[in-house]
């Protein structure tokens, strides 16, 4: 592997895998699971092969211990993939970027994707939220593209972004690649069902064939213990205290 130096991150990267006028797939380090899950599926569905490895001083103050009892630094792998005639890459990571330093890791980020200069860059997360229903939700700065995605049900994303794919969507703009960003809104527990949701949106996108059943089966079992939890924390405790408290 070759390696990079530069602003904090360490890329090692294999020079053979690096294809221009690609399409990148990446999810956004954060604590939420929709964008790897989704992505981490890709990975392993299209069997892509592992292209380069991504460091960055601000990634979260944790190392993973492995069940063999060894260390795995905080990182993002880069994956890539040849599928129905057009070069996919795919970023994956075990770790999260500090909130401190989301504006670091963006330039940086950006300097990294600018090594195989994608046609189209895709950024895809997940956001829990109560009061809507199960939706996926885009925003581009081309308006052809935030067209081009109600054909296959998204709909356009209004308000802020408060999480670290603003930050990555404006500089990666700034660099010239055209960018989507997909969030999946969820209501449950269960973020698979957004994941699911985005991986839908992303085959019907790139004219890829995805099988989703194995999604659809986790999903559906994780709902089931979403559903049981619920109603586990619903029930009133009807019996009374075994004896009543003493004030000494």
């Amino acid at each position: 592997m070759e390696k990079i130096v530069f602003d904090g991150a360490v890329i090692k990267f294999r020079k053979e895998k690096l294809h221009k006028n690609s399409i990148f797939i990446g999810e956004c380090p954060n604590p939420d699971s929709t964008g790897f899950n989704a992505v981490r599926y890709l990975v392993n569905s299209l069997k892509a092969n592992e292209a380069a490895e991504f460091y960055f001083h601000g990634f979260s103050s944790f190392v993973s211990i492995m069940p063999d009892g060894t260390i795995l630094m905080p990182h993002l792998k880069l994956y890539y993939v040849n599928c129905e005639g057009q070069s996919i890459y795919l970023l994956l990571g075990n770790s999260v970027v500090e909130q401190k330093d989301y504006y670091g890791f963006a330039k940086v980020f950006s300097d990294f994707i600018d090594l195989i200069r994608p046609n189209l860059t895709i950024l895809v997360n997940g956001l829990k939220s109560r009061n809507e229903r199960l939706e996926v939700y885009g925003a581009s700065e081309d308006w052809k593209l935030v067209t081009k995605l109600k054909k296959f049900g998204v709909k356009p994303y209004k308000g802020r972004f408060y999480g670290i794919e603003g930050y990555l969507s404006a500089f990666l703009r700034k660099r010239g690649f055209n960018n989507i960003v997909l969030i999946s809104k969820y209501p449950s527990r269960n973020s698979l069902t957004a994941s699911e949701k985005i991986l839908d949106v992303l085959s019907q996108l790139l004219n890829i064939e995805v099988d989703l059943q194995e999604i659809k089966e986790l999903s559906k079992r994780a709902e089931d213990i979403d559903k049981m939890f619920s109603k586990i924390l619903k029930k009133k405790v009807k019996e009374k205290p075994s004896r009543s408290l003493e004030v000494i």
